[in-house]
């Protein structure tokens, strides 16, 4: 199963608003990183995977990073 960025908040928040709240974040800027609109900082990765639980480096590659290729 692939993981998404989208996939992986969601598993955590019902909503983009309630993930932005958690952040301390606009909506509109939880969103558009949520749908691939934005591309989060080093830094707004770095919160986003404390904040979800994305502790092991190859899982946070592959949802930061899908199209890396790792071959």
């Amino acid at each position: 199963m692939e993981l998404t960025l989208r996939g992986v908040i969601l598993q955590k928040y019902p909503s983009a608003s309630a993930f932005a709240r958690s952040m301390g974040w606009p909506r509109q800027k939880a969103s558009d990183i949520m749908n691939g609109r934005r591309r989060p900082s080093a830094e707004e990765m770095t919160m986003i995977a404390n904040d979800v639980g994305l502790t092991n480096a190859e899982t946070f590659m592959s949802v930061f990073f899908p199209s890396v290729s790792t071959k």
